[in-house]
């Protein structure tokens, strides 16, 4: 009993939403440390043996991937390439993962501090949902309609004492792709943010374990210690590794053999000039950004249904040749009427393209969190972005749904006895709180890779 107790008493720790005022995720907040070793992003981004990595078709799937020692290396390979796409990764002991970059641009030249910022979210956001599109593409089916139109016209005109003649091109093109997908168990793996150019790419991954396809352990049963040491661990390589603005990730959970699924979410804070101000969308943001994170943590675990519409349409007209004989003509009191002026201006020498493109991306989910799911939320050193983290770890729910029971069925009120109570001492001046410095300028956004065996 004594035991139960303990459990349900971590669990509610765990269980509770924290707006911290600062980013330490460390796990003090729940019991003492255990950190993880932090490896480097150049370390964690080298293709270990690059001679072994090679584009071939798969013998099963009769599709291109790409093949390497290891499925780290092959996403790597990939990722360094910065390019817009999907390839399939064959995992060494069997099975396929599938790694897709999406692309996102911003503006640095808008003149308002926060627009920066909103703009440089939402390209971390594009991105995402661009590769979600492109692993779509990659594993189910996509529809797709075009057609090309090409129409040729000469003319010729001849007079007693001149002769013209003309050629015109015109070509249109149009096409239009779709396709839907069911995405369950994709991470992300990289996010890269080229503030030069204003230029965010996120690379996301699925793989064998990501959606696991591996061996659970036999036994769902959590000893108090294992689930402060599974927290702890989680909650140590989220600090010691990078915390993109979308997605989420996986974490290993030592002391049970499990996957922790990890959705990040991510707010601007809107810059204001009272301290009050400030504070309360400080708390506005984080709350945001704890409510976007569950949502990433539902598409992870739940579903993601991904539909993307793509169109263009292209006309290009080139034309070319000699009107001299229908230039000189007069229209009053020659041949040539006013039709035929206006086709010879038509007709005149030139080039003109019109391109037309439009896309269209629905990611939806939709889903119950199961209880047990661990949020975190934080602000920046700047004040400038709020970072939330939901975490689910699959034997927490067991745990968390016996502490609610437990929990019902307490019987906390006692009979109050006065004679027992001494009087509170009174309440101390508390120091007065620090002004916040004021927002800074525009900064490189998140990059880097996220640190998951995969």
């Amino acid at each position: 009993m004594r035991r139960a107790l303990l459990g349900i008493i971590l669990l509610s720790l765990c269980a509770r939403t924290a707006l911290a005022a600062a980013p330490n995720l460390s796990a003090m907040d729940f019991l003492p440390v255990v950190q993880a070793p932090a490896e480097q992003q150049a370390e964690l981004l080298t293709v270990k043996d690059p001679e072994a990595v090679k584009e071939e078709t798969d013998p099963v799937s009769k599709r291109p991937g790409l093949q390497a020692a290891t499925m780290q290396d092959a996403i790597n390979t990939f990722v360094a390439q910065h390019a817009v796409g999907c390839m399939m990764v064959s995992a060494p002991g069997g099975g396929y993962g599938f790694v897709a970059t999406g692309m996102g641009v911003y503006d640095k030249d808008l003149s308002n501090l926060t627009a920066q910022r909103v703009s440089q979210r939402l390209a971390y956001l594009q991105a995402l949902i661009n590769a979600k599109v492109e692993m779509s593409k990659e594993v189910s089916a996509t529809d797709v309609e075009g057609s090309d139109i090409l129409a040729r016209l000469s003319e010729g005109t001849a007079t007693s004492s001149d002769e013209s003649s003309s050629s015109a091109t015109v070509f249109h093109s149009s096409g239009k792709s779709a396709t839907s997908a069911i995405l369950q168990g994709y991470v992300t793996y990289s996010v890269y943010d080229d503030f030069e150019n204003g230029i965010v790419y996120v690379t996301i991954v699925s793989t064998p374990k990501t959606i696991l396809q591996y061996n659970r352990p036999a036994n769902d049963t959590l000893m108090a210690a294992n689930l402060a040491e599974g927290m702890n661990a989680i909650l140590s390589e989220i600090q010691s590794g990078i915390v993109p603005p979308v997605g989420g990730r996986i974490v290993d959970v030592p002391e049970t053999g499990e996957i922790a699924f990890v959705g990040f979410g991510s707010a601007v804070v809107p810059s204001a000039k009272s301290a009050a101000q400030r504070a309360t969308h400080m708390m506005d943001a984080q709350k945001i950004a704890t409510i976007r994170a569950e949502s990433e943590l539902c598409g992870i675990i739940t579903g993601d249904t991904v539909d993307g519409q793509a169109s263009y349409r292209e006309s290009v007209k080139q034309a070319f040749g000699d009107y001299s004989a229908i230039e000189k003509l007069d229209p009053i009191h020659d041949v040539a009427d006013q039709n035929d002026a206006a086709r010879a201006d038509a007709l005149k020498e030139g080039f003109r393209s019109n391109t037309n493109f439009n896309e269209t991306i629905t990611s939806a989910r939709r889903g119950t969190l199961p209880p047990g799911v661990t949020r975190r939320a934080w602000v920046d050193d700047d004040n400038a972005f709020a970072y939330a983290v939901a975490v689910y770890v699959p034997s927490f729910s067991d745990a968390a749904a016996a502490g609610g029971q437990a929990m019902q069925n307490a019987e906390i009120k006692k009979p109050v006895e006065p004679s027992k109570g001494r009087p509170a001492p009174a309440p101390g001046q508390g120091e007065a709180a620090e002004t916040s410095p004021a927002p800074g300028g525009l900064k490189r956004g998140v990059t880097g890779v996220v640190n998951q065996n995969l």
